[in-house]
This record gives C-alpha cells, structure tokens and sequence, in this order.
C-alpha cells in the first residue's frame, strides 16, 4: 500500500500544486508523505528480518546495506539527468515513479510467507 500512496503522492505533486491552493496542497502532500515516509522503510526491514535465519543477522544485513547505498545514487541521477534534459522539474517527478513501480513489480515475485516459513524451518533444523 505504501508503494501506492507513494506513486500518487508523486503523480498529486506532478498534477496538482497550481494555483491560489498550491499551499495547501503542499501541506496535503507533505501529511501522505509523512504518513508513508518511515513506515515504508520500517516495514522492509521488519519484512526482511523475519526472512533470516537465526545468527545470520549480519550477514544478510551487510548485503541489505550494501544493496540500498550502492543504489542509492539512482533516483537523484535519473531525477536530475531528466530535469537537466527537459529543464522542468514536473517530468523528473515522474523518474520517482518508476521506482516505485519497479519496487512493487518485485515484491509481487516474493513470497513471503513461505520465505518466513522456511526460515523458521531451517532454524528447527539447526536448533
């Protein structure tokens, strides 16, 4: 859900903000993006800790580290390289998007219960 909140608070922001009411609109804006900002990123890394097996912690989160800064550079690039190109700030928003579009394309691949359930076995096994 919060992948959806977070497109049309992107598609809100490219559509809307014109006119007299463009600041309550920002405000408007600013309480959905608020409201998915830390629970989005909360609920990947509890999603994510409950598909590690027990004492493996670290390993897996080096990799969740390591995946999430060495793209983090991404969206910024894509942002600016489209704002740069068209030299209007409306169609960047739109690189956003994509993002978040492809963020829930593969989240749709995982299953996450049964990844859970596996783990949980797997601990069964080594415990």
């Amino acid at each position: 859900m919060s992948l959806f909140i977070w497109a049309g608070a992107v598609t809100f922001a490219y559509f809307g903000l014109r006119g007299e009411t463009r600041v309550a609109q920002t405000f408007i804006l600013g309480v959905f993006i608020a409201i998915v900002m830390g629970g989005s990123q909360a609920i990947s890394r509890s999603i994510f800790a409950q598909m590690i097996p027990k004492r493996k912690e670290a390993e897996f989160f080096s990799i969740y580290e390591i995946s999430e800064r060495g793209t983090s550079w991404l969206g910024p690039f894509l942002f600016a390289f489209v704002n740069q190109t068209k030299g209007n700030l409306r169609p960047a928003m739109f690189t956003l998007i994509f993002f978040f579009v492809v963020g829930l394309l593969i989240l749709l691949f995982v299953n996450v219960d049964k990844a859970i359930a596996d783990v949980k076995k797997y601990d069964a096994t080594r415990s």
